[in-house]
């Protein structure tokens, strides 16, 4: 236990570590725009626009020193990895992030924020359901073998007696605020609405932290109120989790081990299913073990797209919530769901000609997603417009139960510069590598009026929970951080892996 808690310090150390703040030569605090500058911190993006917009060399100045605060805090990812004679080659770069946090309503952030314990206990309850996973995977199995393994260990766990009831839910809840224009109304609506619940594989946890230590390190140079860019403590709720799972373990009962040592608590990360057998068969040995799952098997199978589908119908939601006095949490969580169509191959066929000729007539309302998104790594296509048809057309009957229909998001756009350096090559905008390049050679060509773009927020919202999936009891739960990933407004996608967003934080406006 005490080696325990000493990786649970230095974990602490190592994310908290680099958190200094820049003074310029005379050793005072270095300010690059004045509060008098800016008038008013409420209305902060519309004034830094006009600003920087004017002063280039403004400009310029603060996306370098962003970018060496990035450095100094560890905002790195892994640009590439070579192997070779059994030797590993790492080359990291600083991971794209936005020049400043994103304004975010107040209102719409606290909903969300709100409603994640409510979700914690929602894929609780739904992970200890074997009858209802089973009911739901019941057509994907019969063509996909990893899915069919892992409802097969699921059983097995069930049928001879769990022995360990312990579970560690990790979450995060991602949202989009929606434009919404109804009939008769002069001014849009905004409403919040879920894209989809992760609990399978969730990344960002760290980065998350440290780019709103950067946020806030930009901010207090401009002089800045710090009291609406929102704190993160994401870093340390995975830490945290794992070591409140420890003490609740017996320590006396242990069937899994690894080079010789106790494992305690399986943190998994990753997609779960895979191809692979071995992969498969390692995932059945963590399952069968009395070790602490984090997550385990059956919630992955809970945080799927086609468990996000049928949560989405009349009384799925309910099913969970039978207290009368749970009420308001069905409220909350239902006020964030978007649409969804069915195309399962028992669904009627007039029904789904119908849906077609929806999409056909307005391809750009509609996201094409696999059912097992998230399950899988590396199998997470999205199709749009008019691959959407294209795919749909040429769907066998027993084809459309691998996939859902969902709207498509129509998210509310801000003004932000997205910072990536010398791997960028594709933005029309500045990097920092461009930077450097204009001070030694002289000037750069084809600069564009305007560094400033169009980006749409992704808030995302981290939850854990501790419980008995045996009896139910519930532990702990908390929601602890968020996340905010941002892409240019007139992009599809928008994943952070695979390079189309940039880790970003909220700046809440009333």
């Amino acid at each position: 236990m005490i080696y325990l808690f000493q990786i649970y310090l230095a974990t602490l150390f190592l994310f908290n570590y680099f958190d200094a703040e820049s003074v310029n030569e005379s050793g005072s605090k270095e300010v690059l725009i004045s509060s008098d500058e800016l008038n008013s911190s409420t209305n902060y993006t519309d004034n830094l626009l006009t600003i920087l917009q004017r002063n280039r060399t403004k400009t310029e100045l603060l996306i370098k020193k962003a970018t060496e605060w990035a450095q100094n805090i560890g905002l790195f990812v892994r640009k590439r990895r070579f192997d070779a004679y059994l030797q590993e080659f790492y080359e990291t770069d600083v991971a794209p992030f936005t020049l400043f946090p994103s304004p975010f309503p107040r209102k719409f952030f606290e909903q969300a924020v709100n409603v994640q314990t409510a979700l914690n206990l929602l894929y609780f309850r739904i992970m200890r359901d074997y009858k209802f996973l089973k009911e739901v995977y019941q057509k994907l199995i019969n063509y996909d073998k990893s899915l069919s393994t892992a409802l097969q260990i699921i059983e097995e766990i069930h049928s001879e007696g769990i022995k360990q009831p312990l579970t560690v839910l990790f979450q995060r809840a991602d949202y989009m605020l929606c434009e919404i224009n109804y009939e008769g109304n002069e001014k849009p609506n905004y409403e919040l609405k879920q894209i989809e619940v992760n609990g399978a594989s969730i990344g960002g946890l760290g980065f998350s932290t440290r780019t709103s230590k950067l946020h806030r390190q930009i901010l207090s140079k401009m002089d800045l109120d710090l009291s609406n860019s929102v704190e993160n403590n994401t870093s340390t709720m995975t830490v945290e989790a794992i070591y409140q799972a420890c003490l609740k373990l017996d320590p006396h009962d242990f069937t899994l081990r690894y080079d010789d040592k106790i494992v305690a608590v399986v943190f998994n990360q990753e997609g779960m299913l895979s191809d692979d057998p071995e992969e498969m068969e390692a995932r059945r040995t963590i399952e069968h073990s009395t070790a602490i799952k984090a997550p385990s098997l059956a919630a992955a199978l809970a945080h799927s797209k086609k468990v996000q589908q049928v949560l989405a119908k009349p009384g799925m939601v309910e099913r969970f919530f039978p207290n009368p006095e749970e009420a308001p949490l069905i409220d909350a969580i239902r006020n964030t769901y978007a649409n969804f169509w069915t195309i399962d191959e028992d669904d009627d066929n007039n029904d789904y000609t119908q849906i077609i000729q929806a999409v056909k007539k307005s391809p750009h309302k509609f996201v094409l997603k696999k059912t097992e998104y998230a399950l899988y790594r590396n199998k997470n296509r999205i199709y749009f417009e008019q691959e959407i048809l294209k795919r749909m057309t040429d769907f066998t009957p027993r084809e459309r139960s691998a996939y859902i229909l969902m709207e498509k998001l129509q998210p509310t756009a801000v003004k932000n510069h997205i910072v990536k350096t010398m791997f960028d090559k594709k933005q029309d905008v500045p990097t920092i590598f461009e930077i450097v390049m204009e001070t030694m050679f002289g000037k750069r060509k084809n600069v564009p009026p305007s560094i400033f773009e169009d980006v749409t927020p992704e808030l995302g919202i981290f939850g854990t929970l501790l419980g008995n999936i045996v009896d139910g009891q519930v532990l702990d739960n908390a929601q602890l951080g968020y996340q905010i990933k941002t892409k240019l407004a007139n992009e599809n996608e928008g994943g952070l892996a695979s390079g189309h967003s940039a880790y970003d934080s909220a700046y809440l406006i009333d």
